[in-house]
């Protein structure tokens, strides 16, 4: 990005930060009125209940945050539990509660964004080393991953969450 006239470059991923941050305000209105129990519910057979789609954000939060050179942090059965692949089961108590899984997930916002604010155009422009047919040709740098991850991904996980309610009869937000 080119400097602007009489100010500091901005952050590399300044509009991508916006939007993930408004994703994260949309995933609070999204849970906010959800009851714990209810958190493993399948209203349609398979469907991506909260619990699954709550864990996996959290998951792809340390996935990003790895991209930016940082550790995981989430707990290792996660990977298991709500990586792509997983199917989400509708039982409630093998998965972790509601504080903990919105916990995790903010958390793993934070470190994202605060990273995504400190990088690097050049460690964004490296490639990402993922050998995933399509992605490595759609998506070939750090930079492009990190913000699939950051905007797309999130916000196809939220429509589900979105769905979910709808099946559930709850009220849509928008």
């Amino acid at each position: 990005m080119g400097e602007r006239q009489g100010q500091e470059e901005a952050p590399v991923f300044e509009r991508e930060c916006a939007v993930y941050a408004f994703l994260l305000g949309y995933a609070r209105r999204l849970v906010a009125d959800i009851d714990d129990a209810q958190f493993a519910d399948q209203p349609t057979p398979g469907v991506n209940h909260p619990a699954w789609l709550l864990g996996h954000l959290a998951i792809s939060t340390d996935f990003a945050a790895t991209k930016f050179g940082l550790a995981p942090c989430q707990p290792r059965s996660w990977f298991k539990d709500f990586s792509s692949g997983s199917f989400p089961r509708p039982d409630r108590a093998s998965y972790p509660g509601k504080a903990e899984l919105m916990a995790a997930y903010e958390a793993g916002h934070e470190r994202v964004e605060k990273a995504a604010l400190a990088a690097t155009p050049e460690a964004m422009d490296q490639p990402h080393g993922l050998e995933i047919a399509g992605l490595k040709e759609a998506l070939p740098t750090v930079g492009h991953l990190v913000v699939h991850l950051m905007t797309a991904h999130e916000a196809s996980h939220l429509g589900h969450l979105s769905n979910w309610r709808r099946q559930k009869g709850l009220p849509f937000l928008f």
